[in-house]
């Protein structure tokens, strides 16, 4: 699995090979990295 397979997996709410779902208050800093407001935003970006 790419790294981008794998971030586009946890932003959709799946489960990935590595690494398990960000905390809570990170998705703040996820958020403003690609300029989203809505997870659907974020997951279209991706």
């Amino acid at each position: 699995m790419t790294s981008r397979e794998r971030i586009k997996r946890i932003i959709g709410g799946e489960k990935a090979d590595r690494f398990g779902n960000p905390h809570e208050d990170t998705w703040l800093i996820i958020h403003n990295y690609f300029g989203t407001k809505t997870d659907e935003e974020l997951r279209q970006k991706t």
